[in-house]
């Protein structure tokens, strides 16, 4: 999907670029790391996951969109996953509990009760999981000191670490 994406924006003169940075806030984050999951990641030098409100765990035990069982997927995509440095930034303020928006399905509340809480349970999720199979693991947590659930603040966090 991300190639054909980027070969029609090269086609249409829009950029001239061969790979992409890719940002996705809250549900374009949850979109973000489970693209990362299960396609290809040669069009993206780097990928942004901020401030999901859940996430689809690193695991073929359990059925999507808590795992990524069911999706025809084996260990070799955990393998390239985890091998992946796709960066999960979290705000460190983003921890309101009865946001309207924030996911309440079962399998997000286990990851705990606020974006950012659920942020550190899907990294160390993924460390733990890396480790157990003996699998590199190139994901990086990164905190936004201040920022809440605010994507404009978010996106320039995400620019920060890519261009400063």
């Amino acid at each position: 999907m991300g190639v054909r994406v980027l070969q029609a924006l090269r086609a249409s003169g829009i950029t001239r670029r061969r790979t992409a940075r890719l940002y996705g806030h809250s549900a374009g984050a949850q979109f973000v790391h489970r693209l990362t999951a299960i396609e290809p990641h040669e069009p993206f030098e780097a990928m942004v996951s901020a401030n999901a409100g859940w996430y689809t765990l690193p695991t073929l035990g359990r059925p999507f969109p808590e795992g990524l069982a069911g999706l025809g997927l084996g260990p070799d995509a955990l393998e390239r996953w985890f091998a992946y440095p796709m960066t999960i930034l979290a705000g460190d303020r983003d921890i309101d509990e009865s946001d309207e928006n924030l996911p309440r399905e079962p399998g997000a509340l286990a990851q705990g009760p606020t974006r950012f809480a659920r942020a550190a349970y899907f990294h160390a999720f993924g460390e733990r999981e890396a480790a157990r199979t003996g699998l590199p693991f190139r994901w990086r947590l990164v905190t936004a000191p201040g920022v809440a659930h605010d994507g404009a603040a978010m996106s320039r966090a995400a620019s920060a670490l890519w261009f400063e």
